[in-house]
């Protein structure tokens, strides 16, 4: 028997967890368990709708039977425990289960977990983003790159490897930061990149297609940063409490731009979007370079830095939740807003 067009709905907010990191530092275990606290506050979210909610991590999920369990899976699994790289595998097993599920679908995660494929499709579609090249330990640095530059774990998120160490201003310091992360992410490669000197930003997006809610742009605002740290975000910066740069690294919501450079920054972000494959929500990072035009006017250089889809949902500093604050936006809300763009994208109505 059918179900009718709008019922109370069987949901598994699925989500990874991971007793004992397999690479980085047992402090890089903060950003990968945060994903159950989050499953527990959108199970409250849902259960005040009227729906009937269920969390389970996906190392212990049996995902050939999901069809028998549930009507919808909220997906915050990113990888088997910190494999990350596993996070595409999870979305094709849902998607094979029939079950209609959150988020972005593997071709999009299989994509952005490779920080240089990205940059690959954002740079064929006209779209700026740093000069960079793929290295490993005793690599000679191409022509096209000069120092200070940026370095980075290829296929991390959450800011996983990104020290003060990332900022290097000479062969010494580049080869060394491309030993740490070969050394401590199982011989991964790194992703180096020219640094932008200049503000960043953040574009945060719910929805899908042409109908979407962009929440407040935010800025990222090191001016409390001392001369000898580096104005970038770290995973220090991000995820551990009580060091400087946490406590001094606050995004100013809604950042202070022009509305030219608010446009240029949304139009940006919805096609890095639709070009990333991404579904629902996403946020994405930018540095924006001050640059004057023929004219004498102020022509500031955008470069997209990360595509993020599939971002964290805490309540606890998340990104997302920070901007739907200004909006103003309750959690629930926001919840609710990425559970119905969902719904929506995948012809499902369910009990409100």
């Amino acid at each position: 028997m059918s179900r009718p067009r709008s019922w109370k709905m069987r949901v598994l907010v699925l989500y990874n967890w991971v007793d004992e990191v397999s690479k980085g530092s047992e402090v890089d275990k903060i950003a990968v368990n945060e994903v159950k606290d989050t499953s527990e506050s959108i199970k409250r979210v849902l259960e005040k709708k009227g729906h009937v909610v269920t969390t389970e991590a996906v190392e212990k999920a049996d995902l050939s039977n999901l069809k028998e369990r549930c009507d919808f899976v909220f997906n915050l699994a990113e990888g088997y425990g910190d494999d990350n790289l596993a996070e595409a595998k999870i979305a094709e097993d849902i998607r094979k289960s029939g079950v209609p599920f959150s988020g972005s679908p593997p071709e999009s995660l299989a994509l952005c977990v490779h920080k240089d494929k990205v940059k690959e499709v954002m740079a064929s579609n006209g779209i700026g983003t740093a000069k960079y090249q793929v290295m490993r330990p005793g690599d000679k640095l191409g022509d096209g790159l000069r120092f200070p530059l940026i370095v980075k774990p290829l296929h991390e998120d959450g800011s996983a490897g990104i020290t003060k160490e990332s900022y290097v201003r000479n062969e010494d310091e580049l080869q060394f930061k491309l030993k740490d992360i070969y050394d401590n992410f199982g011989k991964q490669k790194s992703l180096v990149e020219e640094y932008i000197d200049g503000q960043e930003f953040n574009v945060p997006l719910i929805g899908n297609g042409d109908d979407f809610t962009v929440l407040p742009i935010s800025e990222i605002d090191f001016s409390a940063y001392p001369p000898d740290v580096p104005r970038i975000e770290t995973y220090e910066s991000k995820w551990v409490e009580g060091t400087f740069t946490f406590d001094n690294t606050k995004p100013k919501i809604p950042a202070k731009i022009s509305k030219e450079l608010e446009e240029e920054l949304i139009d940006v972000s919805k096609k890095a979007f639709a070009l990333c494959k991404c579904a629902d929500y996403a946020r994405m990072e930018f540095r924006v370079r001050k640059g004057m035009g023929k004219d004498g006017q102020e022509n500031p250089e955008v470069f997209l830095i990360e595509v993020n889809p599939n971002p964290c949902l805490t309540e606890w500093e998340g990104r997302l939740y920070m901007s739907a604050l200004a909006v103003p936006m309750t959690y629930d809300e926001m919840i609710m807003l990425i559970f119905d763009a969902s719904l929506k994208r995948q012809g499902v109505r369910a009990k409100q």
